[in-house]
C-alpha cells in the first residue's frame, strides 16, 4: 500500500517489484510514479494504480491470479496477450483511461462481474467477447464521446445494470441473446442510437425504459408490448421518433389505455402506428400499474397516465 504524507513524485526501477515475489496486493492511494515496470509479482491478485503512467503492461505478467484491477485515469493504451488469461479477474475498472482506443479481450475472463470503461473518450470498439460475459453485473461506457460499437450481439445474463449515457456516436443497440432477468431500468440519454431490436423483449423484467435527448432515435420495436413489468416509458428530446409501434405486430396483446391530459390537449387518444402530434390519440398499458409519459417538446405534445 502506497500512502505518501506529500504529494511527490517517485521514479520506478524497471525491476522495482522483482524481490517482492509473494505480493499479493498493491494499492496505491496518492503516490505520483514516473519511469516503467517489467516485472509484477505473480501472485499479485489486487492491482489498484489510479494515474499509473505505464501505456501497457509488462508482456510476462502472470495476469492468472489477478481478482480485482484498477487503473483509473490512466496512460493505458493497449493490453497484450498476456490479458486473455484473467479467469479469476471479477473486476476491472479503467474509467477515463483517454488513451485507450479499444477494449481489452475478455474472452478469457468468464467471471467479470464489474466493467467500468466510463469516460475513455478515444474508445472507439467494445471487444466482441464483452458480450459473452454471462456473469457480468455491471457495465458502465458513460461518456465515451467516440464509441461507435457495441459486440453484435450480448448474452448478458447476469447484467442488472448497463450505463451508455452521452454516448453520442453509438448507433445501435446489440442484439440480445437468451433472457436477461435482472434488469430493471434501461436508460440511454444523449447517445445516437437509431432504433432498439426486437430482442428488447428478452428484458423480462424491465420496468423503467428512458430515452432522452436521442436525436436519431426514429423507431422503437413491437416487442416493447411484450414487457409485461414495464411501468415507464419516456421520450423527451427525440425529435426523429413520430410514430409508435403498432401493436397489431405484436405476440403479446395488451390492454387498451385512455389518456388523460389536462395540460395540453385534454382527454386524448392516440391512433396505432400514429404520428406524436396534438390530435387526439389512443396508447396502451403494459401492466396493471402502467405509467407512460412522453414529453416531445419539438411536437409540441405531452402524454401522461397513471393507473395505480
Amino acid at each position: 500500500m502506497v500512502k505518501m504524507p506529500k504529494e511527490d513524485e517517485i521514479c520506478l526501477s524497471p525491476e522495482c517489484f522483482k524481490k517482492m515475489r509473494n505480493l499479493k496486493i498493491f494499492i496505491n492511494f496518492n503516490g505520483r510514479f514516473c519511469g516503467k515496470v517489467d516485472y509484477y509479482p505473480n501472485q499479485l491478485g489486487v492491482l489498484n494504480w489510479p494515474e499509473c503512467p505505464l501505456k501497457s503492461l509488462p508482456s510476462n505478467f502472470n495476469t492468472n491470479n489477478l481478482v480485482r484491477l484498477s487503473m483509473p485515469c490512466s496512460r493505458i493504451s493497449r493490453f497484450g496477450e498476456g490479458f486473455k488469461s484473467m479467469e479469476n479477474l471479477k473486476f476491472l475498472n479503467l474509467e477515463g483511461c483517454k488513451f485507450l482506443a479499444r477494449s481489452p479481450d475478455l474472452s478469457g475472463s468468464p467471471n467479470l462481474e464489474f466493467l467500468d470503461l466510463s469516460f475513455c473518450t478515444s474508445l472507439k470498439k467494445i471487444h466482441p467477447s464483452v458480450g459473452s460475459l454471462k456473469k457480468l453485473v455491471h457495465l458502465d461506457l458513460e461518456g465515451c464521446s467516440k464509441l461507435r460499437m457495441l459486440p453484435g450481439e450480448v448474452n448478458w445474463r447476469s447484467l442488472q445494470t448497463i450505463n451508455l449515457n452521452y454516448c453520442r456516436m453509438l448507433e445501435s443497440f446489440p442484439e440480445i441473446v437468451g433472457e436477461m432477468k435482472y434488469m430493471t431500468s434501461l436508460r440511454l440519454f444523449s447517445t445516437g442510437i437509431k432504433a432498439l431490436p426486437s430482442s428488447i423483449g428478452y428484458l423480462i423484467n424491465l420496468e423503467e425504459l428512458e430515452l432522452h435527448d436521442c436525436g436519431n432515435l426514429t423507431d422503437l420495436p413491437c416487442s416493447i408490448y411484450e414487457l409485461q413489468n414495464l411501468e415507464d416509458v419516456v421520450l423527451n428530446d427525440c425529435p426523429k421518433l413520430v410514430r409508435f409501434p403498432n401493436k397489431g405486430d405484436s405476440e403479446v396483446l395488451p390492454t387498451y389505455a385512455k389518456i388523460e391530459n389536462d395540460s395540453f390537449y385534454g382527454s386524448s387518444y392516440m391512433e396505432p402506428n400514429g404520428p406524436f402530434t396534438g390530435r387526439p390519440f389512443l396508447i396502451w398499458g403494459f401492466s396493471s400499474h402502467f405509467h407512460f409519459t412522453i414529453i416531445h417538446y419539438n411536437a409540441r405534445s405531452m402524454l401522461s397516465h397513471r393507473e395505480r
